[in-house]
């Protein structure tokens, strides 16, 4: 069984939820490729991340999900998580974010978190977007 049928096959609602809201921002092709492989050990963490963060913490009504994707964008980069933060600019993007305003939020990630950690942000958000621009 993979991750993803074992996520899709869950009885938990917030669980089915997150992974229909993950489907939504990340899109199905990136969660398709990240959780189509077989289980093993320690993805239940698949789990709690899903269910919390996707079903929970992204469905709660004080933010919408376009604010989500800033908020979520500016803390991948200050927090140096390249991979994830490529993820999340495109989500960004589907979540109705600029080109201009994601890396307006990266310039200011630079100056808050030092020029190393804004520099490095830049380079992952100007990946995803060119790469989102090759296949648009």
């Amino acid at each position: 069984m993979s991750v993803l049928s074992d996520l899709e096959s869950s009885d938990d609602p917030a669980v089915r939820q997150g992974l229909a809201t993950r489907r939504s921002v990340l899109g199905e092709a990136y969660v398709a490729r990240t959780l189509e492989r077989p289980a093993e050990p320690g993805d239940d963490q698949q789990h709690l991340l899903t269910g919390q963060v996707w079903g929970t913490l992204w469905n709660r009504e004080a933010l919408d999900r376009r604010s989500r994707s800033l908020v979520t964008i500016a803390l991948l980069v200050a927090g140096g998580h390249g991979d994830e933060l490529e993820a999340h600019v495109l989500g960004g993007l589907r979540n109705g974010l600029t080109p201009e305003e994601i890396t307006e939020v990266v310039i200011h990630c630079g100056a808050y978190c030092g020029a190393p950690v804004g520099l490095a942000g830049m380079r992952r958000v100007k990946a995803a977007l060119a790469r989102e621009a090759a296949t648009a």
